[in-house]
């Protein structure tokens, strides 16, 4: 027998349905004129919120692309549960293939925000998503007193992998960003590999 759902209370249900709504109207907007041709008034507009609502979701207009959804946090603070004995470089990997999975329907449309507005690279968030604050406290908890740099080269490298299979991607449900991802980290080890033969 499963234990059943827990029941959210009205007020939370209702929070998070207006900051999905606020979400999905800047996404269609943004889709629809490019970012700069937005503004935060269209956006509470068409999500049926006064202003003063919007802000009191969103800090700004690239909050509404940058910031998680509510719960997401929580979604993702499971992937840090790895063996404790695994290797550092390992449960980069896999945390990182297993966050591109766990948000491949964001990436593809966050994707095509970007695409659309070539203008939201100059405010582009790089590596200060709460994701990789996660990361980094991770990777702080599993390194050992002297193996800090070691550590840093690990996490910088894995996000430069991050950032390569990023460009190289061609946004598509047939191919999600994981797959992307999960490849180019094996196109490295091969190449890091010593030539056999």
């Amino acid at each position: 027998m499963s234990a059943p759902e827990p029941v959210v209370p009205v007020r939370e249900r209702m929070r998070r349905e207006t900051w999905l709504a606020i979400r999905e109207a800047a996404y269609r907007l943004i889709a629809e004129r490019g970012f700069d041709a937005v503004s935060v008034e269209d956006i509470a507009a068409a999500a049926g919120v006064s202003r003063a609502t919007f802000f009191n979701y969103f800090a700004s207009k690239l909050a509404v692309i940058q910031d998680p959804a509510p719960g997401d946090r929580e979604a993702w603070s499971g992937l840090f549960d790895r063996p404790a004995d695994e290797e550092l470089w390992d449960s980069l990997v896999a945390i990182l293939v297993d966050f591109a999975a766990l948000s491949a329907d964001q990436a593809l449309k966050v994707r095509a925000l970007y695409d659309r507005s070539p203008e939201l690279h100059a405010h582009s968030a790089g590596h200060t998503h709460p994701f990789y604050v996660d990361l980094r406290e991770f990777v702080g908890r599993r390194t050992a007193p002297g193996a800090e740099r070691d550590a840093a080269l690990l996490l910088n490298v894995a996000l430069i992998v991050s950032d390569t299979a990023h460009v190289q991607w061609t946004p598509s449900p047939a191919r999600p960003f994981a797959v992307e991802l999960a490849d180019t980290f094996d196109r490295l080890s091969v190449q890091l590999s010593p030539a056999t033969g």
